[in-house]
């Protein structure tokens, strides 16, 4: 029912932190690598 359903949405909520985290790290990353060269 309804809780399942906010469950839903916090998971959905906490993978896209994590994705928009991850990217981050990774732009980080990168940037740094290009600016080594």
């Amino acid at each position: 029912g309804l809780k399942f359903q906010e469950a839903c949405l916090r998971n959905e909520n906490n993978i896209r932190i994590s994705v928009q985290s991850l990217s981050t790290s990774y732009n980080i990353l990168t940037s740094t690598r290009y600016t080594d060269f």
